[in-house]
């Protein structure tokens, strides 16, 4: 009778050693997948920084050409003008 109680007892230690094992590998498990995961979020996210750089520096690009222009254009209107109050 005591050599099953110890028999029990020892099957018992045993299951849970085995349950504690198996849930320490379903949560090694899953920080891996979320590892992956952020890992990914992070790779995605620092081809869009770099996408929303490239964009700001056409935006600069495009903001410098048009003041480029529009003073040419001003130039050009005080020319015009100036040659249209000479000819009179």
């Amino acid at each position: 009778m005591d050599y099953e109680r110890l028999e029990i007892k020892l099957d018992c230690k045993r299951r849970e050693k085995e349950w504690a094992e198996l849930r320490d590998s379903v949560e090694e498990q899953e920080q891996r997948v979320k590892r992956k995961k952020l890992e990914r979020q992070r790779r995605m996210l620092q081809y869009r920084r770099e996408d929303i750089r490239l964009e700001i520096e056409e935006c600069k690009k495009l903001e410098n050409l048009r003041v480029a222009l529009d003073g040419i254009s001003t130039e050009v209107f005080k020319s015009e003008s100036f040659d249209m109050r000479n000819l009179e």
